[in-house]
């Protein structure tokens, strides 16, 4: 995950573990999460959310909708110049 720029910890998939999520500053861009599969002898398991999104910068995570799921929100800036906000649709 090249030129990470900002991540934060939350319970995306409803587990009860921290997972991250977390954005990557260049040309090039990137937002994903990491999925902490609650064993420490296995690496965490890396979701794309957007890829080639320039510059993305600020992410922070909170359920907008009142669902009780937490959803993402990230904006890039210097050529994307974006909000963006993933709804989180659940564990299916």
């Amino acid at each position: 995950f090249p030129q990470g720029f900002e991540a934060v910890a939350a319970d995306l998939d409803g587990d009860g573990d921290q997972d991250v999520v977390a954005t990557g500053w260049s040309p090039q861009g990137r937002i994903a999460w990491f999925e902490n599969t609650g064993d420490p002898t296995k690496p965490w398991q890396h979701h794309r959310i957007k890829d080639n999104w320039p510059n993305a910068v600020t992410v922070i995570v909170a359920d907008l909708d009142l669902d009780g799921r937490p959803d993402i929100v990230a904006c890039a800036e210097r050529g994307a110049n974006e909000l963006r906000w993933w709804k989180n649709e659940g564990t299916q």
